[in-house]
């Protein structure tokens, strides 16, 4: 996977290095058992992946000026860790195969909850990974919502 650093962080806190196309299927498989997100981090960019292996796996991405983005439709296990691969490989075709929409910023859950000023740096801010995690955890409840609005027009057209 080149020179570039990539690791696979599971949401029961693992982190695999330089992790195998096995690895990452594994991995993904697990959602909707013992685990519900990772982030695979490659270079300075990161995916995050949230959902559920039988019923599908949301993705999330930011892009190099900031804008966060979201698939707006669920994918298998094995597309994503194509992604994966794909993204760890430097190439960004992956972009286009999936339809992803710009989500817009809202006021954040932080700001509107007063806060005794844990979790953040000397400075007063969160910590870079205290926002990727904050940013995961949204992605991961709108995920949500959209496979349960899935399943009820599902019910519906049977």
């Amino acid at each position: 996977m080149g020179n570039v650093e990539i690791s696979l962080e599971t949401s029961d806190g693992t982190i695999l290095r330089n992790p195998t196309e096995g690895q990452i299927a594994a991995a993904l498989n697990r959602f909707g058992k013992d685990l519900d997100h990772c982030n695979f981090t490659y270079g300075d960019a990161f995916l995050s992946a949230y959902g559920d292996a039988r019923t599908g796996i949301f993705l999330t991405y930011t892009d190099s000026a900031g804008r966060e983005f979201s698939s707006d439709d669920s994918l298998g296990p094995e597309e994503v860790t194509r992604i994966f691969l794909n993204a760890a490989e430097g190439k960004e075709d992956w972009k286009s195969t999936v339809n992803f929409k710009q989500e817009v910023s809202g006021p954040s859950q932080s700001a509107a909850t007063p806060s005794s000023g844990a979790g953040k740096n000397i400075n007063g801010n969160k910590t870079l990974k205290e926002e990727l995690l904050d940013s995961v955890k949204n992605q991961a409840i709108r995920g949500l919502g959209r496979l349960a609005e899935k399943g009820v027009r599902g019910l519906f057209r049977k």
